[in-house]
């Protein structure tokens, strides 16, 4: 769908990538991105193209954004800041990251969820 978008829109795609990359860790919400009528679906585009992705925060009822490079680059923090077996809990990977409890939780549980992170207990470790 992508290649149809006109340049306008495009360019609208490009700013919120943009906005995204800049934002790092401090995800906004989903909700935040609606200037134009078409930013949802210019949002869609982003996360089924593997750009953006988008993780629940079920204590708030939020849906959080990330783009795909700060991931890699918590991952890359996390494994330096704690190396293999060094257990950490929320609030040091918290630390580590320089991000807020809204963001940490989502990312530490998508981490576990893609075998990045070990969670267990109140524990963690880079796997």
């Amino acid at each position: 769908p992508a290649v149809h978008l006109s340049l306008a829109h495009k360019a609208r795609m490009e700013e919120i990538e943009v906005a995204l990359k800049a934002a790092g860790l401090t995800a906004p919400v989903a909700g935040t991105f609606s200037e134009t009528p078409e930013d949802a679906d210019l949002l869609a585009l982003l996360i089924n193209s593997g750009r953006v992705i988008e993780l629940d925060n079920v204590a708030l009822n939020q849906r959080l954004l990330f783009h795909v490079e700060a991931i890699a680059a918590a991952i890359r923090k996390l494994a330096d800041a704690f190396p293999v077996r060094t257990a950490f809990t929320t609030g040091e990977a918290r630390a580590a990251l320089a991000t807020n409890r809204k963001s940490i939780v989502p990312l530490l549980e998508h981490l576990d969820g893609l075998g990045v992170t070990v969670r267990t207990g109140d524990m963690r470790h880079v796997a």
